[in-house]
This record gives structure tokens, C-alpha cells and sequence, in this order.
């Protein structure tokens, strides 16, 4: 028979490894924020790896409430080296080169005199981190393509790209040689560099074939050369595809050259070919024909995602996430798209419903080609402008406030009239859009001559941006040439009282 005690001091080896074991793959977060305290901080969940800052609505993001002091402590398993985005409301997001079993500690100071760097950084990462989070880190790709966009040598655009990673990545190597950086973090960082730096040039080499349109002549063999280059490297067909957010930008661009290519770049043949649903479907066969295994599930979880934040609610989307669920039946990226698939239904079912007794359609308004005549149907009202177009994702936010806007509007007698412009915005669309959002007030979906008339009123050189709001008085002249947002009301409120003092 065993001894108790051997047995006893077995159980707790093992239960103390079984501990170690867990707590090597977890990571913590700690600080303290001070100042203008937000209820709840926001972060990023890399799951086996995958770093998906664009998920910020429905994502790979959970939050943690901050204590009575504002301090706060967050755990994430993890298996490999990741980022982690930490967001607070209106502030900058710090992005966290993580490994496992490590702690990390950072503070944000949101008092009125902190420094344009709300956060600090601190334990023995402090300096890898500070270096990054100076790297830069857009939203979008373009941003980070924008200043190549004027030069026209291909090779010289190289050239900078190069120089510019270089740079980048120069105080890290510095940080490897004197041993201050783990080779696996310096490898991670690098890959990442690569990844971003391959997207920025294939997006330069992109938007040139655009602007080809109207400067004819810009996009040469150079340029298209050079962004055939884009692709040869192997970071596409990379197991680690996932762990950098530029990744899915240059998966993005590949499938645009293939795609461009395939029509031997002629724009008038892409355009022709370019339907809405045949667009969702054309660019997922793509992404199964050109895309590794690696990549294909978390490309189309992202495409899928990307094109659902437009709120465009085409019916082929729920086709395509049952599609996707049957391809993908234990995929972690599922649970975060159905609510987005939810909202399309509810879409569909909502516009089968009839119109509001409060929706009015300005009549004949497929026939006024000026401002001046549309206005002439509202003389003696007062009202707020709302200009949208059913593919503006701010204009379609912006409705959430609609109710809020209502009151206010009806306690200064103010009536709205929404106008969407008819350019790029297709009419069935647009009325089942109205439905959906309940939209009360009067409604119009311009044409080409109104559309061009209103632009050449309000806008500047000719440069228009959506949403658009106008105040206009009983008399038909102009108040508020740009009037606050619906989200905006207290400002919204003051510029109200300009009918007051008429």
C-alpha cells in the first residue's frame, strides 16, 4: 500500500503544475486611469493569435469595469505572442506586444492638463512598446499610401517604402543586439513591419490604376510592375497570416490586382461587371481561388464583417453566413458576426411592412432639378436638412438619434426633409431604408440636376461630404449653411435660436 503522505504530495505536484501551467499562458494587464473616469475600458481578445482591431463593434473585444480608484486589472489566456488593443471612449488605443506568462502595466491620465499621451507605459517592456505605439498605426491602409500618391516612378516609391521600414525597424535591432529584446518579439514586430509596408505599396500601386481613369497615363507598366511585385514574398501563404492587422489589407489588395488583372485592367469592363451581389460573390470566389487555407476563414470573416458595418443590408448576406457556418462549423469568428446578420433580417422583415402614416414623399420629386424649386414646396415651414446617401455608414449612424432630433425639432416647430442624393444611392434601397430607420418627416432621392445643383450651392470646389445639415427659415434662405448633427443637439439647440432673432 502507497503512503498517504507520497500520494497527498503527488496531488499537490501535480495540481501545482497543472497551476503553473495556466498561469504561463495568461497574460495581465493592470493600471490606473485618473481624471474624467470612463465606466468600462475596452480590449482587444487575440484568440489562438488572431489580432483583429477592425472588429471593434462586434469583435474579438470585451471590456473591464475600473474600481472606485479607476484602477483596473485585465487576464487573457493566450498561447503565442499577440497584440492587444486597450481603447478608452475618445481616446487614442494603445496597442500591447504580449507573450505568455507576462505582466504589463498601463496608466492613463485624462485630466485637463495631461499631454496630448493620455497613457504610460510601464514595466520591463516599457521601451518595445513606447517604440511601436510610435510607429505608425491608421485606421485604414490609405492613410499610410496617401503621401506616395503624387509620385510616378515606381522605383523611387520603392526606394522610400524600403527606407521607411528600415527606419522603423532600426531601434528594435538596436534593443536585439544588447539582448533588451526577445528574437521572437523582434521577429513578430518585423513580420508585422512587412505585412504593412507590402500593403502600403500594393495600395499606392491600386489607387494609381484608379486615378488612372481620370489622369490618363498615370498608371504605367512601372507602376503596374511594381505592384505585381507586391506579391512576390510568401506572407500571404504564412500560417501567422492572422497575428497582424495589415494581414487582411494586403489579402484586400491581392484580390483587387487579381481581380483588376483578370479584366486586363480596362475600367469600363470591371464597372459593367460590377452588380452589388455579383460584387460579394465575385470577390469571395476570388478569395477561395487565390487565398491559402491559412488565410481563406479569417479573410472572410473580415470581408464579411467590412462589408456588413456598411449597412447595406443586401439580402445575399444571410445566404453567405449560412454558407459560411456550414464551411466553418466551429469558427470562433461566427458568434461575433450573427447579430450583424440578425440586424439584415429584421431588415427584410421591417420593409415588408407598409409606410408610416408620418413618412411623406415630397411629390413629383423625381422631376424638381433645383433647389430653389424644391424649397418652393416648403415656403412658410421651417426646416432642418438632412442630406444622406444609403451607402454613407455615418449618415445611417446618425439615425440613431433620430427620436431625440424629433422632440426638438417639433418644440420649435421645425420640420425635416431628408434628401438623399441619387448618385450613388439606388431607389428601392432608399425606401426600404426609410422604413427600416423610421424615418418621420418628408423625403426625396435627388437626380443628377438637383444632385449637381445642391453640390454647387453648399459645397466647396466642388467637394461635398455626407452627412450634410442645413437649417432653412419659413422664407427659404439659408440659417445654417452646415447645421449640427442629430448627435450633436445641445449644439443643434443653439443654432435653433438663429429663428428666434428673425
Amino acid at each position: 500500500m502507497q503512503n498517504p503522505k507520497t500520494i497527498l504530495i503527488v496531488i499537490i505536484l501535480l495540481f501545482f503544475i497543472g497551476c503553473r501551467k495556466n498561469i504561463s499562458n495568461e497574460i495581465t494587464i493592470t493600471g490606473k486611469i485618473t481624471g474624467a473616469t470612463p465606466e468600462k475600458l475596452e480590449y482587444t481578445v487575440p484568440k489562438e493569435g488572431v489580432f483583429i482591431y477592425g472588429f471593434k463593434e462586434y469583435g474579438f473585444k470585451k471590456n473591464v469595469k475600473l474600481d472606485s480608484l479607476g484602477q483596473y486589472q485585465i487576464k487573457i489566456p493566450i498561447e503565442k505572442i499577440a497584440f492587444v488593443c486597450l481603447m478608452a471612449p475618445k481616446k487614442s488605443p494603445v496597442t500591447l506586444i504580449v507573450e505568455p506568462g507576462n505582466a504589463y502595466v498601463v496608466n492613463f491620465d485624462f485630466t485637463q492638463e495631461a499631454s496630448s499621451k493620455t497613457y504610460k507605459i510601464l514595466g520591463s517592456t516599457k521601451k518595445i512598446q513606447e517604440l511601436y505605439n510610435k510607429l505608425p498605426l491608421p485606421e485604414h491602409i490609405q492613410v499610410a499610401a496617401r503621401p506616395f500618391f503624387k509620385d510616378s516612378v515606381a522605383s523611387q516609391i520603392q526606394s522610400k517604402i524600403a527606407d521607411l521600414k528600415g527606419q522603423e525597424l532600426s531601434p528594435f535591432k538596436d534593443l536585439l543586439a544588447k539582448d533588451s529584446i526577445s528574437k521572437s518579439m523582434y521577429d513578430f514586430i518585423e513580420l508585422d513591419r512587412s505585412y504593412y509596408y507590402s500593403a502600403v505599396q500594393g495600395t499606392v500601386g491600386f489607387i494609381k490604376f484608379i486615378m488612372n481613369e481620370r489622369e490618363p497615363g498615370v498608371f504605367t507598366e512601372d507602376l503596374k510592375n511594381m505592384w505585381t511585385n507586391t506579391f512576390n514574398n510568401d506572407l500571404l501563404s504564412r500560417a501567422d497570416f492572422q497575428k497582424t492587422n495589415w494581414g487582411y489589407a494586403l489579402a484586400e489588395n491581392y484580390l483587387f490586382y487579381k481581380d483588376y488583372n483578370e479584366f486586363s485592367f480596362d475600367i469600363d469592363k470591371i464597372r459593367n461587371s460590377n452588380d452589388d451581389i455579383f460584387f460579394l460573390r465575385r470577390t469571395l470566389n476570388n478569395a477561395e481561388k487565390h487565398l491559402s487555407p491559412y488565410a481563406l476563414e479569417y479573410y472572410k470573416a473580415v470581408y464579411l464583417y467590412m462589408e456588413l458595418l456598411q449597412k447595406d443590408y443586401q439580402k445575399e448576406f444571410i445566404t453567405i453566413f449560412d454558407e459560411f457556418k456550414k464551411d466553418y462549423p466551429t469558427s470562433t469568428y461566427s458568434e461575433y458576426l450573427a447579430p450583424m446578420v440578425a440586424t439584415v433580417v429584421d431588415f427584410h422583415k421591417k420593409t415588408e411592412q407598409p409606410y408610416d402614416a408620418s413618412i411623406k414623399f415630397v411629390e413629383n420629386y423625381d422631376k424638381i432639378t433645383n433647389f430653389t424649386d424644391l424649397l418652393s414646396q416648403f415656403k412658410g415651414k421651417k426646416i432642418y436638412i438632412d442630406i444622406w446617401g444609403t451607402w454613407c455608414s455615418p449618415c445611417k449612424k446618425e439615425f440613431e438619434h433620430k427620436d431625440d432630433l424629433k422632440k426638438l425639432l417639433n418644440s420649435k416647430d421645425v420640420e425635416v426633409l431628408y434628401i438623399c442624393e441619387g448618385r450613388n444611392s439606388k431607389e428601392d434601397v432608399w425606401k426600404n431604408m426609410i422604413k427600416f430607420y423610421d424615418l418621420e418627416g418628408h423625403h426625396l432621392i435627388t437626380n443628377e440636376e438637383l444632385l449637381a445643383d445642391i453640390i454647387k450651392i453648399f459645397g466647396n470646389n466642388s467637394s461635398f461630404y455626407y452627412p450634410r445639415y442645413i437649417l432653412i427659415d419659413e422664407n427659404g434662405k439659408t440659417i445654417q449653411s452646415v447645421a449640427a448633427k442629430p448627435s450633436q443637439l445641445e449644439k443643434l439647440k443653439e443654432q435653433l435660436t438663429q429663428f428666434e432673432s428673425i
